[in-house]
């Protein structure tokens, strides 16, 4: 399956069981539901019971080359990485995923930059370069964006208030969560939650 996404579609037919494609290695991470993946695996589980057989075998096929699809994206990620070596990439790679999946586990706690360094095993300056490259965001950004995520969440299924929600989200003033919330989404906690309900 994975020739049939990475070559061109005269050699899938010149020699259509080559084994010439060296085995996948997928990354220790964490992968987040995504628009690739997520809908296919949410339609497998709502719609396999009382299908026959052949159904399941092309449902698993598609969720197969979704998730080569999403491999292929974290090889994306591994090129905008500087060094020559595609090992040193990849052992890089997977650092600066460990301190992102970290983030995103964490987020509601206090996290820093040493403290993430840690985590990935690289030296602060290291993984700030290195994650900006990899993921177009500083770790700060990406951490504030998760608790943005946290806080659109509560407020739109839960009765929490609004400072309730600030302080589960991660966020230490709700003077400061409100300023940027209104800053980033055009309106307050408040007015947000009511035009999702």
């Amino acid at each position: 399956m994975q020739r049939t996404l990475s070559q061109k579609p005269e050699d899938l037919l010149d020699e259509p069981d080559s084994n010439r494609i060296a085995p996948i290695r997928f990354f220790e991470r964490n992968y987040s539901h995504d628009r690739i993946l997520s809908p296919a695996l949410f339609r497998l589980r709502s719609d396999y019971k009382n299908r026959e057989p052949g159904w399941l075998v092309e449902r698993l096929h598609l969720i197969v080359e979704r998730l080569l699809r999403v491999h292929r994206k974290s090889y994306a990620e591994i090129e905008r990485l500087d060094s020559v070596r595609l090992a040193t990439r990849e052992e890089l790679y997977r650092r600066v995923s460990r301190a992102r999946d970290y983030i995103s586990a964490m987020f509601a706690e206090p996290v820093t930059l040493p403290e993430l360094a840690r985590v990935a095993c690289l030296s602060p300056n290291h993984l700030l370069r290195s994650f900006r490259k990899v993921f177009g965001a500083t770790p700060h950004q990406l951490l504030t964006d998760r608790r943005f995520q946290e806080a659109k969440r509560l407020l739109a299924t839960t009765e929490l208030s609004v400072t309730e929600i600030c302080l589960a989200a991660g966020f230490e003033s709700l003077g400061s969560f409100s300023w940027l919330f209104r800053k980033r989404y055009g309106s307050g906690p408040s007015q947000y939650r009511e035009a999702k309900r």
